[in-house]
């Protein structure tokens, strides 16, 4: 079994005779090739932590490398596909690791993870889940944990950098806490960063001022009377009054959502021509214009080849997006209705198999049938496909069946899962869609 321990268990006792042929063989000369190392299976020590984190010759890169150089080393090949290299990760201050965990993942990378999820004793009412690097030598990095608070009327999780930090209080917990993921609704998580109070409404107008903006229009100076320049006026007043936060990289006075989680049916396979799952998260820059985007300030290349600089392309954004993608939603018009502010992803549509129960298609990281082994995929405009009908939903399961998978979780053992994630998710944003789809209680 993957990363599980191994068996524990006296060895049968030998003969006086068994055991001198032993000695004998093991004090022969080896015949042939060495034998292939052993893959540990035990969860790592410090010393396979260590041993793990430490460059191999001549990967390592120096930290005044550019950005591009930087990446360049930060993957690697498996299987014909570029797959993240962790090991300047593991290399990383506290401060990069969580630039790295906010950011989008880079481009045309799938990062391997996996999380382990603990419920035993104490944590029966209150799991823990800890999400690890993969490190495809049967060892893995801790890189955040997540556990879920007791005494609240929706399910409320918590997530950080630091253990110590999930039994603190929100005043008490250090830089390292990332946020938080509420239940608002049946079926509907949000995704919260580590902002201090909630932000106020945002109308209608200021989506469509960014959206014009984004589509190339013109928009007055930030003294102008317009929603942008009103709202980017009481975003730099806030951040003012906000002075305990050593940057703004730390700490921010209004918690902006990240992610809204939407279980449109709780039973698999869920029903005709509807979406198990939705997730919307704020559109990224895409990749030609994060290679193109020069940092509004002076930005540091981490040892992952990650760019220090929060903006990366000096536009605005929303704090809310639980209600433009419900409109979204409720007119059928996934990424293109508010497409350049949010992105949604949806449940692979497929046909159900009761015998491979959701193992096919997986690229051997689901090993168990669960019913929470799914794929994310780029959503397309449902309102595309016509009326509800048995030929609408074979269009649907063709045009997912050619795209690629954004978000994929397969479960490998009881308390382990596979967690692969490519762009524009960033790692905060995957741990938390998986985190969700634990709390949900779905049925076959």
């Amino acid at each position: 079994m993957r990363r599980a321990p191994p068996p524990s268990g006296s060895a049968p006792q030998m003969g006086l005779e068994a055991l001198e042929v032993v000695k004998k063989k093991v004090s022969a000369p080896p015949r042939g090739p060495p034998p292939a190392a052993v893959k540990q299976k035990a969860p790592p020590t410090a010393e396979a932590k260590a041993a793990a984190a430490a460059p191999s010759s001549g990967a390592a890169s120096s930290s005044s490398s550019s950005t591009t150089a930087a990446a360049s080393t930060a993957t690697r090949k498996t299987g014909g596909q570029a797959v993240f290299n962790f090991q300047p990760v593991l290399k990383s201050t506290y401060r990069e690791l969580r630039h790295f965990v906010l950011s989008p993942c880079q481009p045309g990378v799938i990062v391997r993870c996996y999380i382990e999820r603990n419920r035993s004793g104490s944590k029966m009412l209150a799991p823990f889940y800890s999400l690890c690097a993969d490190l495809e030598d049967g060892t893995g990095r801790e890189l955040a944990v997540c556990r879920k608070v007791l005494q609240s009327r929706t399910s409320h999780y918590v997530f950080s950098l630091k253990s110590e930090d999930l039994w603190r209080r929100r005043d008490q917990r250090s830089r390292l806490y990332l946020g938080k993921l509420r239940a608002v609704g049946h079926g509907e998580y949000v995704l919260y960063d580590n902002g201090i109070c909630a932000a106020p409404d945002e109308d209608e107008s200021l989506l469509e001022e960014i959206e014009e903006m984004h589509n190339g229009g013109t928009v007055r100076s930030d003294t102008a009377n317009t929603s942008i320049a009103r709202k980017m006026e009481r975003d730099r007043a806030a951040e003012a009054k906000n002075s305990g936060a050593k940057s703004s990289d730390d700490v921010s006075l209004y918690r902006r959502e990240m992610a809204v989680i939407k279980f449109n049916a709780m039973n698999r396979p869920a029903p005709q021509c509807v979406r198990g799952l939705e997730v919307c998260i704020p559109a990224v820059p895409s990749p030609t214009a994060l290679a193109e985007a020069k940092p509004a300030s002076t930005s540091t290349t981490t040892a992952a080849g990650v760019s220090m600089t929060s903006n990366i392309v000096a536009q605005p954004s929303i704090f809310n997006l639980e209600k433009p993608f419900k409109k979204i939603r409720d007119l059928g018009r996934q990424n293109d209705l508010y497409g350049k502010t949010c992105t949604v992803l949806h449940e692979k549509t497929s046909r159900y198999d009761p015998l491979s129960a959701c193992l096919v298609e997986f690229k051997g990281r689901a090993h168990m049938a669960s019913i929470k082994n799914f794929q994310l995929v780029v959503s397309d405009a449902q309102a595309h496909f016509g009326l509800p009908s048995p030929s609408t939903h074979e269009q649907m399961m063709r045009a997912d069946g050619d795209k690629d998978f954004v978000f994929m979780m397969g479960k490998t053992t009881e308390d382990c899962f596979n967690m692969d994630f490519k762009y524009p998710l960033s790692l905060f944003q995957a741990f938390a869609v998986a985190v969700a789809r634990f709390d949900a209680k779905l049925s076959w």
